[in-house]
């Protein structure tokens, strides 16, 4: 009887281990067909969101809903400070803002959530790098005023500080608009250029309002009373605006002011030239990827290096 119980649940045992080994194999079978299917839906979320809107029409409608919801959230905005709009208008103002920032908040989890795929060689940091990049911040800092105050008591003034980030809205714009992307690219070719030219004027606007305190302070000691208003006026003058609110009145301030007025033609001339000159070219390499053309000399038609 003893023998015939021990037989029974080593058999038992022995069908359990079966039972367990099948359980786990089957298992390992199924979770790498299960984890391939996410990432391919991930993919897929992340070709929609962040694809190209030219090969990609979901792309494309993701990017022209995204940018409608962007601009009418700004013009809400807008329309807050005027007080009369406000109090008919606060209702839609309420709903409108919380659907955005609910959309805006949903994207930004999916573009952490595949981030991998943006960062495809730096994967285990890829939701770090996203959520400290530009465009990452942004994303950031365009909802988080809809959410802080729910969690910080906070007066008046903070809420409107507050209210103020919500304008980064419009530099989201960036990702989603192809003539801002050609823009920035533009920038990227003449970033060198640029930021000698502004080097250049920095110097040229201490050397002036240097030079304007020297001559007018006696003068005018009340106007030039120390070099925070002589750089004032020395922007003012070099980029033509010319307020008028600061002036000199000596002879010699007089010529001085009139040169920097000619100097400031020049200096406004330099990176609106550059950038123009790097946006058609950019325009034209877009256009010559789109064709397959080769990159020629528009004079004699050789190709180009």
């Amino acid at each position: 009887m003893q023998r015939d119980v021990l037989c029974f649940f080593k058999s038992l045992e022995t069908e359990l281990n079966r039972t367990i080994f099948k359980i786990i194999r089957n298992f390992n079978a199924v979770l790498p067909n299960k984890q391939g299917q996410n990432m391919l839906f991930l993919k897929k979320i992340h070709s929609i969101i962040d694809g190209n809107i030219e090969t990609n029409k979901l792309s494309k409608y993701y990017n022209i809903f995204s940018s409608t919801l962007i601009i009418i959230s700004i013009l809400l905005i807008i329309l807050e400070s005027f007080e009369e709009l406000e109090e008919r208008l606060s209702i839609l103002i309420y709903t409108t803002e919380t659907f955005v920032v609910i959309f805006f908040s949903f994207e930004y989890i999916l573009r952490l959530i595949t981030s991998p795929f943006q960062y495809p060689n730096k994967k285990i940091i890829a939701p770090f790098l996203f959520i400290v990049s530009f465009l990452g911040i942004i994303d950031l800092l365009s909802i988080l005023p809809f959410y802080l105050p729910m969690f910080i008591n906070s007066n008046l003034t903070f809420l409107r500080v507050l209210r103020l980030f919500r304008l980064m809205r419009i530099f989201k714009l960036l990702r989603y608009s192809e003539s801002v992307r050609t823009l920035g690219k533009a920038l990227g070719r003449i970033k060198t250029e640029l930021i000698s030219t502004l080097f250049i004027t920095f110097i040229v606007l201490l050397f002036s309002a240097n030079v304007m305190y020297i001559v007018e302070n006696k003068a005018q000691p009340d106007a030039f009373k120390n070099m925070g208003e002589s750089l004032w006026w020395a922007v003012a003058t070099l980029t033509t605006v010319g307020y008028g609110d600061i002036y000199p009145v000596t002879s010699l301030g007089k010529v001085i002011s009139g040169f920097m007025a000619l100097i400031g033609i020049g200096i406004v001339a330099i990176p609106a030239g550059l950038l123009s000159s790097a946006f058609v070219s950019e325009i034209e390499d877009r256009k010559r990827k789109k064709t397959g053309k080769k990159n020629t000399c528009p004079h004699c038609d050789k190709a180009l290096q």
